[in-house]
């Protein structure tokens, strides 16, 4: 059950998109909606859900499809915030950088797969990883610094996301979180934010 509940809210998300993308047109809803249909792969081929024969739980297909997928969802992140990020809000180099360079990370996938992998090739993953990683980290907050509002929302929803997260002391990170100016505690709940 937890298997299929996943990928159905995803899916909502990948309805979500296409009746905004009718009216807006705009292209970032099309690489979510690309990276959100490769999370719904990923998961299931995760799952022990039986997939058919080609794709059985411990199949070579089923492994290489997991790889893939996983770094499918990692290049996509570029575009998507590439096209996300408001016009003015990130220098054009960096823009350019987003659509281009994340496909790289899709030329290390055979290292997931190769047993053993050479270390130089590993070496040059890891390196592409950390490369995208940076970048995606440097473009929002480089947004940010220039008032991006689709940077601020995307920003609030990774804090709200980690304020939800269950703590040792729920008061010491209450008492924290209602000093932080984006706080604001709601008067039907005990526990702020």
């Amino acid at each position: 059950m937890l298997s299929g509940a996943f990928p159905g809210f995803l899916l909502l998300s990948v309805a979500y998109n296409s009746a905004f993308f009718a009216i807006l047109r705009e292209r970032f809803l099309l690489w979510d909606t690309a990276r959100i249909l490769a999370l719904v792969a990923l998961t299931l081929c995760l799952s022990s859900l039986p997939l058919g024969p080609v794709l059985g739980a411990e199949s070579l297909a089923r492994q290489v499809a997991i790889n893939v997928l996983f770094d499918g969802v990692i290049a996509l992140m570029g575009p998507f915030l590439g096209t996300l990020l408001e016009p003015g809000t990130l220098p054009a180099r960096v823009r350019k950088a987003l659509v281009r360079l994340p496909p790289a990370v899709l030329l290390t996938t055979p290292a997931m797969l190769l047993d053993p992998c050479p270390p130089a090739y590993w070496a040059l993953r890891n390196l592409v990883l950390v490369g995208l990683l940076v970048l995606y980290g440097a473009s929002l907050v480089l947004a940010l610094a220039r008032g991006s509002r689709a940077a601020r929302v995307q920003s609030a929803a990774s804090s709200a996301c980690c304020r939800s997260a269950p703590s040792a002391s729920t008061t010491t990170s209450c008492s924290a979180a209602r000093s932080a100016p984006s706080c604001t505690p709601s008067p039907s709940r005990s526990r702020c934010c």
